[in-house]
């Protein structure tokens, strides 16, 4: 996978204004999304950065202003991993329709629009999956419930 993002990061039709940053961060918190046990990060850190993905997804948030955000919610005393005893995130979802397969597969070309369709495709099914959780209830990570969130492709029929 990075090898991939190094080629298309080399190639400005495909990676202009930095849009190959953007990808990273989608294809970063996509991977984190489906391997949550793996990863090992504590529920909160994975609320936030699903928040996160929602935000940029539907233009209410710039990737600087994510930093920025991300940095002061990792400072200090907060952690992002999960010790023995804490929550451990796992989804009711059996299977997932797009995966780093997916993205791959295409190489360098269309790179940007693969992994933003992984991303789009990740949340969509968590919609579908969990739709009585924290980030839909308008918990402590989620602002907005879920009927005043903009639509993504695929979210018509949940």
């Amino acid at each position: 996978m990075l090898l991939l993002e190094f080629e298309v990061n080399g190639d400005s039709s495909e990676s202009p204004d930095g849009l190959g940053e953007i990808a990273h961060f989608y294809a970063v918190s996509s991977h984190v999304f489906q391997h949550p046990i793996s990863i090992n990060y504590t529920a909160e850190a994975i609320a936030r950065l699903r928040q996160s993905v929602e935000d940029h997804l539907f233009e209410r948030s710039t990737l600087p202003e994510l930093r920025h955000r991300i940095r002061r919610a990792a400072n200090g005393a907060a952690r992002i991993t999960r010790r023995t005893g804490e929550i451990v995130v796992k989804w009711p979802t059996q299977s997932w329709p797009f995966n780093i397969e997916g993205v791959i597969a295409g190489g360098a070309a269309g790179y940007g629009r693969r992994v933003r369709n992984w991303a789009e495709s990740v949340i969509v099914t968590l919609r579908r999956s969990t739709p009585n959780d924290r980030m839909h209830r308008g918990g402590a990570c989620a602002p907005t419930e879920v009927e005043h969130q903009p639509s993504l492709p695929g979210d018509a029929d949940r």
